[in-house]
This record gives structure tokens, sequence and C-alpha cells, in this order.
């Protein structure tokens, strides 16, 4: 089984993604080695891809993906995570843009940023559906 996590990084009233070479845009991910804690691996994630250090970071959401025999399932741990400065600790590894959910909606829309639950969590906010526990843009404001 593979592993992997994804992070929500939100500061102010938007979300940091990072460049994707010609695919656009998505929030930092990464496989977690053999040895590596799911928290430390999220910290570590943000830190190496956007060059922010990752503050409160809380699971929101496993994600399972099934795969063929020969690869294996897929197992994703979903952190939302927070950024409490404006200055990043080191050089990323990849572009890093601040977006707001309108912007990120319209990525969407030119088909430069394609993550379903990141998608889903914005359109219930603009839509005033109650949000979900725990949720990682709680506290955004639209």
């Amino acid at each position: 089984m593979k592993l992997w996590v994804k992070a929500i990084v939100h500061y102010t009233d938007g979300v940091l993604l990072v460049k994707d070479g010609e695919r656009g845009w998505k929030l930092p991910m990464r496989k977690i080695t053999d040895e590596e804690d799911v928290l430390l691996c999220v910290r570590r994630c943000v830190l190496l891809q956007t060059g922010y250090r990752a503050a409160r970071a809380r699971l929101f959401k496993m994600q399972t993906h099934a795969k063929t025999a020969k690869k294996g399932a897929i197992l994703g741990f979903v952190f939302g995570c927070e950024i409490n400065t404006d200055m990043p600790l080191q050089r990323a590894e990849a572009e890093v843009g601040y977006f707001t959910p309108d912007e990120i909606l319209k990525l969407a829309s030119q088909k430069l940023f394609a993550d379903q639950l990141l998608l889903e969590l914005i359109l219930q906010y603009k839509s005033g559906m109650q949000p979900m526990c725990n949720n990682p843009l709680a506290s955004l404001s639209f």
C-alpha cells in the first residue's frame, strides 16, 4: 500500500498552492517514507514545497484509491494547516502561489486546478451550506 499526505494550507483569506509543471496548480502533496510519521511528513511536505512551516496541522480526511493489483492501493491523509508568517523560512522546491477561493474556482474553470476535495469545500461555503466538522477552511472569509 502506498501512503501520501496532502495539505490544505491556508493563510488569512486564501490557500497556498504549488505549480505542477504544465498541469497547473495543486495542493502540496508528498509520499510518506517507510519510517516517517504522518504528521512529520505533512510538515516536511509543506516546508519543502512551499518554504513555510505548517502550524496547527490537523487531520481532516482520509482518502483511498483502489489501483490495479500491480500498483497496489493508495491511502492518503489530508491535513488542514495554517501558516503564521508572511516570510518563508527557506526556498521552496516549487513555484508557490497564494489564491483566494474565487481565484481557485477560476483556475478550475480553466482546467489549471483539479483537486475535487478543495473545490467541494469552497463550493460548500459559497453556497451557504454548513461546514463539515474540522473543516480546514473554517477560518476563511469569503
